[in-house]
């Protein structure tokens, strides 16, 4: 993983800034999804269990203010891999992102947000007017 950032120096009490081994060893790294439809009831539910963040313009990376956490923002696409492969010790994604990536994962609980709905599009001067 690549992460950029400019030298701000350190959160208060945490983290710096930068990506550095030393900065996160002995740190839980939790994926979050960095945009999309999970991106906001992920936030939700981290303000709801008080584990409080900064997070720079365009960092992917931010310490938690409140545990020994590092929150890793990523497209809800590559956290399953970064989970399987233990870049990443936990994560919030997508049930069919999961599957979709056949990551070797245990999915822990069920959020029970982000419900997504599948649509069927053709032209309208199409043949086909049901999918079967």
């Amino acid at each position: 993983m690549s992460a950029t950032a400019a030298n701000d120096g350190l959160l208060p009490g945490r983290i710096s800034l930068r990506w550095d081994p030393d900065q996160i060893n002995g740190k839980l790294l939790f994926a979050i999804p960095k945009k999309g439809r999970l991106y906001d009831p992920s936030v939700d539910l981290l303000k709801r269990c008080d584990l409080k963040y900064r997070r720079k313009p365009r960092l992917d990376v931010a310490g938690c203010l409140t545990l020994d956490v590092v929150f890793v923002f990523l497209p809800a696409a590559d956290i399953p891999l970064y989970v399987s492969e233990g870049r990443v010790d936990l994560g919030i994604t997508g049930q069919d992102v999961i599957r979709e990536a056949r990551a070797d994962v245990d999915e822990l609980y069920e959020l029970d947000f982000g419900k997504c709905r599948l649509c069927v599009q053709v032209p309208v001067n199409s043949s086909c007017k049901k999918p079967e």
